[in-house]
């Protein structure tokens, strides 16, 4: 190992001032250089651990000095500065020719070591010395003995070394000129390339010279700029996937490993590597062939499970449209009715999913950005799944934490699809008996946006880890056999994702096999400051106020106590219907009768009307309030009204209606509750209004006039758009409005609103068309817009929508 010369040098050394400790004390004994001695030797040994640590240079440093402070001190001691000429040659020789010091070193150490020699050679002639030698040429022979014994054994040494090194650095060259893989030499000191192999000076992009000298780690490492991996950082790398910075700034993935070893005088690191560009491509086309052949395996699965989704609907509505024609019976007749009914919306709601999924691939779905008041949203979503939680008997409950505005800004039809997909999923997969939970919940304000977080828990049949990781894929389901089992396109989840991300926001899930799911997600909205709902009791403190709840559920008990947090009203609990009668029994001693008393009917079936009836004996019949779904409330809602009991209050619970039931027993005239109130559109009147309705199809005509059957509107039909074109051209006076058709024969829909326009004169140009087409894409919207229709109707039409724009049209003309 060549990093033996320094060892060897401060050996020798550490023997020579050994060798002078003796002679000193058997013939020149001084206490100064008794222990000067002594140090000498601790130093050489100090500079032998060094250089043992890989630091040859300070070593060499600490020797060189070494021998200067000793030339200096016998010199000063026993005046023999001229005779120690030998100790200058002993400490330059090894300087240059074991030394892997830089030029500029040397030649500084150099210059120290002759001011060194010129200094004692000064203190000789100037000084009388401390120690009398008693035989001064005996020791200046031992000295030129000892001094070259020393240099001769070191020239030997050094040349038996050098061959050897000669010899190996020969066969390393050889080796880095012509193995099929990139290296680098790097001084394990300075970080410096020293070397480099032809293949790696060819990936790099220049030529040998121009690489060597530079930092390796500010070179080709760019993910370790800061410091060397193996020198800085004591990391081993064996094998390890890297990437490597050509002279262009292109990076190269590249296999790498490195090695110490000594190399040209020092200790060096041998980086070995291969580049695997060719590999990584054949990888990543392998990649892509494995994920499109699981696509169209899972798109194969998907349409396997639509035609089984599609044809089950389907099969319900023809056989049932069998029985209907065959039947007299008008029972029977309305059971099959009732069927297709819900044969046709399931059916809706897959192609629904499939077109949706089709406008997010598209890029053509897009948001709309309006008010909407989410407590009412989330009732309507509620109630579409109110009857599947009725029918599961599952304990349900809707906690909206306090400061949620009433008033939002953005898309409330997507937002409560997400919302229903979630919850539908919940109810699916959560057993007879157990629970579902949906949270709603402010995260933070952002300027005009609100960030709102969205749970729905249940405690279903959860999921594995790996069957979490494919939730939200398309076309894909957890299990293959959950659609089999349960039923679904397996599109909800991965449109749900997709329309969350657009609302600006994520969505995670929690699950645990056998226990149950946590589904979470976020949006952004926007939101007025003054749109939040409060009820303001103006004559009524409310901390005066004070209600009983009776629940054994403690979800719902808890939501009474958010209420209360809210607004300062005493609210007691009562676990079961003895510890009401207590309750209510103490406040009749202190003459300080509940405003209101809550009471649950879904539990305690044989105590519950019973205790009703006595509880009247506590308050007035208007201050009770029944809490129970919707559904029980119609099941017992005349036995109820017949005990007496007026108010009702649907579960689960929203804090308007809540807040609306106390603020009716207080019985304050002044009280209110400040609410927005949705639009209803009752059925208007369209008496001597004349609608010509153009569509091809027969059984969409006969459904659309049997639909505005109420409105005594007037409806004139045409099969295509010639044939409209030419009754409204032969009578343009008849007809108020047109509804049009887009694809028909001889003539679509577009066509014949153009020809419409171009008529020369004022009716033609300001008739109100809505178009009505299957296709509903914004730009299909915008693109009926351009041909001069006033507005749209979707296919499936539904009634309110289609009064509603007909009543804006008519308004606009006013006609209506």
């Amino acid at each position: 190992m060549e990093y033996v010369n320094v060892y060897l040098v401060t050996l020798l050394a550490a023997l020579l001032y050994m060798g002078y400790f003796v002679f000193f004390v058997l013939y020149a004994y001084s206490d100064f250089l008794i222990i000067t001695q002594i140090i000498n030797i601790f130093v050489c040994v100090g500079a032998f651990l060094i250089n043992q640590h890989r630091k040859p240079r300070i070593a060499t440093i600490i020797m060189v000095v070494l021998v200067c402070q000793s030339i200096n001190t016998y010199s000063y001691t026993m005046n023999v500065g001229h005779d120690l000429r030998w100790y200058a040659i002993l400490a330059l020789f090894p300087l240059y020719f074991y030394s892997s010091l830089k030029l500029r070193d040397k030649i500084l150490l150099t210059a120290l070591v002759m001011i060194s020699f010129l200094t004692a050679t000064i203190i000789c002639y100037y000084c009388e010395p401390l120690v009398i030698l008693k035989n001064s040429d005996l020791f200046n022979l031992i000295s030129s003995f000892i001094l070259l014994s020393s240099i001769a054994f070191e020239l030997i040494i050094y040349k038996y070394f050098n061959n050897k090194k000669d010899d190996e650095l020969r066969r390393i060259e050889t080796i880095l000129e012509n193995i099929e893989c990139g290296i680098i030499m790097v001084d394990a000191m300075t970080h410096e390339i020293i070397d480099v192999n032809p293949v790696a000076a060819r990936l790099y992009g220049s030529n040998k010279q121009d690489i060597i000298g530079k930092v390796c780690h500010q070179l080709v490492c760019p993910a370790e700029k800061g410091a060397c991996p193996i020198m800085d950082k004591n990391q081993e790398i064996n094998r390890s996937e890297r990437q490597f910075v050509k002279a262009n700034g292109e990076t190269v993935p590249i296999i790498k490993s490195v090695s110490k070893i000594w190399y040209r005088d020092r200790l060096a690191l041998l980086e070995s590597f291969t580049d695997i560009s060719a590999l990584k491509q054949a990888e990543e086309k392998l990649r892509l062939m494995e994920i499109t052949e699981r696509a169209n395996r899972a798109k194969s699965e998907f349409l396997s499970r639509m035609s089984h989704e599609m044809r089950t609907p389907m099969n319900a509505i023809i056989g049932m449209t069998k029985i209907a024609e065959k039947t007299e019976d008008v029972a029977r007749l309305k059971y099959c009715l009732s069927t297709i009914e819900v044969s046709s919306n399931h059916l809706l709601s897959i192609i629904n999913d499939v077109l949706d999924m089709s406008k997010i691939e598209a890029g053509k779905l897009d948001l709309e950005n309006a008010p909407f008041n989410i407590e009412k949203m989330l009732m309507t979503v509620c109630n579409l799944i109110i009857e599947q939680i009725e029918r599961k008997k599952l304990r349900f409950n809707v906690f909206m934490k306090m400061g949620i505005d009433a008033i939002y800004f953005g898309d409330e039809l997507r937002l409560s699809q997400v919302i229903a997909n979630l919850m539908s999923n919940a109810v699916k997969f959560t057993p007879e008996g157990g629970s579902i939970e949906l949270t709603v919940e402010e995260v933070r304000k952002e300027d005009d946006i609100i960030i709102l977080r969205f749970t729905v828990s249940d405690t279903g049949i959860g999921m594995t880890e790996a069957q979490v990781d494919k939730l939200f894929n398309a076309f894909e389901q957890a299990d293959g056999s959950i659609t089999r089992r349960f039923g679904g396109t397996g599109l909800g989840l991965a449109i749900s994702k997709s329309l969350i991300e657009k609302m600006k926001g994520k969505i995670w899930v929690e699950s645990l096999l056998g226990k149950g799911s946590v589904f979470a997600f976020e949006v952004s909205l926007g939101f007025s400051e003054h749109s939040r709902e409060r009820l303001a009791f103006i004559e009524t403190d409310p901390s005066q106020i004070k209600i009983l709840v009776v629940e054994n559920d403690t979800e719902t008990r808890k939501y009474f106590k958010t209420i209360a947090e809210e607004y300062p009203i005493r609210i007691d609990e009562a676990e079961t219907l003895e510890e009401a009668t207590e309750y209510l029994e103490a406040s009749r001693k202190r003459q300080q009768a509940y405003n209101a008393v809550f009471v649950s009917y879904d539990w305690q079936p044989d105590n519950r009307n019973k205790w009703l009836k006595d509880l009247f004996g506590f308050i007035d019949k208007n201050k009770a309030v029944i809490m129970t779904s919707i559904l029980n409330w119609s099941k017992n809602e005349a036995a109820l009204r017949d005990a007496g009991i007026n108010m009702f209050v649907s579960k689960p619970l929203f804090p308007s209606e809540v807040l609306a039931m106390i603020e009716n027993a207080v019985e304050k005239p002044n009280s209110r509750l400040v609410q927005e109130e949705a639009a209803i559109i009752d059925t208007p009147d369209y008496s001597g209004i004349k609608l010509l309705l153009a569509d091809d199809m027969e059984i969409n005509r006969e459904i659309f006039i049997a639909l505005m059957e109420d409105t005594k509107i007037e409806i004139e039909t045409a099969d295509n758009g010639r044939k409209a074109l030419q009754m409204f051209t032969d009578n343009p006076d008849r007809y108020d409005v047109i509804i049009m058709d887009l694809q028909m024969p001889e003539m679509n829909g577009f066509e014949a609103t153009s020809l419409i326009r171009s008529l020369d004169f004022d009716k033609a140009k300001n008739i109100p068309i809505i178009a009505m087409s299957a296709d509903a894409f914004k730009e299909d919207i915008e693109k009926c817009i351009a041909f001069g229709m006033n507005d749209h109707l979707k296919k499936p039409i539904e009634v309110d929508v289609v009064l509603q724009k007909i009543s804006q049209q008519l308004a606009k003309a006013a006609k209506f």
